[in-house]
C-alpha cells in the first residue's frame, strides 16, 4: 500500500519538477532566440543603411560601388532604378529579387530566407536620392552558426533534461520516502495499538468468561462458596473499566480533545489522600508505603487529571516492581511549579529503556509479565504535557525516582475572589 502510494508521489513529484523545467528552459530558449534574432536585426539594419548611403552615391555619380571594409562581411546586391543588378557580393542574393519591388517603391522589408541551403535573414531597402528612389539594396547575413549553436544547445538541454529526470526521480523517492516516512509510522503504532489494545481487553474478557463457567456449572453453590471466582472476575472487571479508561483518553488526546477542567484545590489534601487510598487497597506487606511528605497548599489545576497521574505514578511503582518494595512520594511547591516525586528501591529501569518506557504498551523487563498495560506513563506524560510540565524518570543505585513538574498558573479573577 506504501509502496504504491510512494510510486505515485514519486511521479508526480517527478513531473511536476519536468514541466517546471521544461516551462522555464523553454522560455529561456524562445526569449534567447528572440532576443539573438533581435540582435541580428538590427546590426542587419545598421549594416543597411551604412551601405545604402554608399551605393545611393554610385548610383547618382555613376561610380564603381565600394563599400567600406567593415561592411564587406555581410551579402549585399544593389539594383537601379530599372531592377537591374549594378553590383553583388557575397552568395548569390537573386532570390531576394522578389522584394525588389517593395524597394523600388519606397517600402523597407526585413525577414527570413534560404540562400543555397542555408538560412539567412535579409533586409531589403530602397536608395534614394531627395525624395525620388534611385534603386534598391539587398543585404543578407547568414544564421547557419546561429542554428548549429541552437542544435548544440538544444542537444546540451536534452541531455541535461535526462540527467534532470533521472536526478528528478531519485529526489522524488528520497522526498516521497521521507513524507511517507512519519505516515508509515504513525500506521504501524496504529496497528500495533489496535494489536496490543484488543490482547489486553481479551485477557480480562477470558477471565470474566472462565468465571461465569465455572458459577454457570455449580449454580446450587453459594456466592461465599465461589468468593474466589467472583473477587477475580471483579479485579478483571476493575482492570478493564481501567484500560477503557486510558484508551478513551488517549484516544481524545490523539483527536486533540483532552481538555483540562483547572480550579484551584488544596494540593496537600488531594495528593495525601490519593496516596492513603492506594495504601488501604495495596497489600502490604508485600509493599511498604512511606509517610507522604507534602508542603504546597493551593494550586490552579486539574483535580481529576492530578488525581490520575498520582495513581499512575503509585502504581506504576507497585505493579512493577516485585515484593518488599518500598515507596515514597514527595511533594513540594516552587515559586514556579508544584513538583512531585514518587520513588521506590525496586529494580529500577535500564538507561537505554528510558527513552522507551514512554511509548504505548512499552514493557520493561519482569514488567512484561505484569499484569499493567503498558499505558500508564504515555498517560502520565499526556496528562503532564498538557498542563505544560515535564516528567523525568531518574534511576538510582536501586530503585527508581519519578520527577514531575507542573507549572503553577494564576486562577481567573473572578475564580480566586469566591476563594
Amino acid at each position: 500500500m506504501f509502496r504504491k502510494a510512494r510510486i505515485r508521489f514519486t511521479a508526480l513529484t517527478a513531473g511536476l519538477i519536468i514541466l517546471m523545467f521544461a516551462l522555464f528552459v523553454g522560455g529561456a530558449v524562445f526569449a534567447t532566440a528572440r532576443l539573438i534574432v533581435a540582435q541580428q536585426l538590427q546590426s542587419l539594419d545598421h549594416q543597411a543603411q551604412a551601405l545604402s548611403h554608399d551605393a545611393a552615391g554610385s548610383l547618382i555619380f555613376g561610380i564603381p560601388f565600394t563599400p567600406r571594409d567593415e561592411l564587406t562581411s555581410a551579402s549585399y546586391v544593389v539594383w537601379n532604378s530599372s531592377g537591374a543588378t549594378v553590383t553583388s557580393h557575397g552568395v548569390n542574393l537573386t532570390p531576394l529579387s522578389s522584394r525588389l519591388e517593395q524597394g523600388l517603391s519606397g517600402t523597407t522589408s526585413q525577414g527570413n530566407i534560404t540562400l543555397a541551403g542555408r538560412p539567412y535573414l535579409y533586409e531589403v531597402v530602397p536608395l534614394s536620392h531627395d525624395t525620388t528612389v534611385i534603386g534598391a539594396l539587398g543585404i543578407a547575413t547568414s544564421q547557419a552558426d546561429i542554428s548549429d549553436a541552437e542544435r548544440e544547445g538544444l542537444t546540451t538541454v536534452i541531455i541535461a533534461g535526462m540527467a534532470l529526470v533521472l536526478a528528478s526521480i531519485a529526489v522524488a523517492w528520497y522526498l516521497a520516502g521521507r513524507a511517507m516516512a512519519p505516515i508509515e509510522e504513525s500506521f504501524r503504532r496504529q496497528q500495533q495499538f489496535t494489536s496490543e489494545a484488543s490482547h489486553e481487553l481479551r485477557t480480562p474478557l477470558t477471565i470474566i468468561d472462565s468465571g461465569l463457567q465455572v458459577l454457570g456449572r455449580h449454580p446450587d453453590q453459594t456466592l461465599s462458596a465461589n468468593a474466589d471466582v467472583l473477587d477475580s472476575m471483579r479485579l478483571e472487571i476493575r482492570r478493564l473499566q481501567r484500560l477503557v479508561e486510558d484508551l478513551l483518553t488517549l484516544a481524545r488526546s490523539d483527536s486533540g480533545t483532552l481538555s483540562l477542567n483547572r480550579e484551584t484545590i488544596d494540593a496537600d489534601h488531594l495528593i495525601q489522600e490519593t496516596y492513603s487510598d492506594f495504601a488501604v487497597s495495596t497489600p502490604s506487606p508485600p509493599y511498604a508505603f512511606a509517610p507522604c511528605t507534602t508542603h504546597v497548599g493551593s494550586v490552579y489545576l486539574d483535580s481529576d487529571r492530578l488525581r490520575q497521574l498520582l495513581i499512575i505514578l503509585i502504581d506504576n511503582a507497585v505493579t512493577h516492581n516485585p515484593d518488599g518494595v518500598h515507596i515514597h512520594l514527595t511533594a513540594a511547591r516552587t515559586p514556579q511549579s508544584l513538583d512531585i516525586v514518587v520513588e521506590d528501591d525496586g529494580i529500577g529501569i535500564p538507561q537505554e529503556q528510558i527513552g522507551k518506557v514512554f511509548e504505548r504498551f512499552h514493557r520493561v523487563g519482569v514488567a512484561r509479565h505484569a499484569r499493567g498495560t503498558g499505558l500508564g506513563l504515555p498517560i502520565a506524560k499526556l496528562i503532564v504535557e498538557a498542563h505544560g510540565g515535564s516528567i523525568q524518570l531518574r534511576p538510582k543505585a536501586q530503585g527508581l525516582a519519578v520527577h514531575v513538574s507542573l507549572p503553577i498558573t494564576r486562577p481567573p479573577a473572578d475564580d480566586s475572589s469566591r476563594q
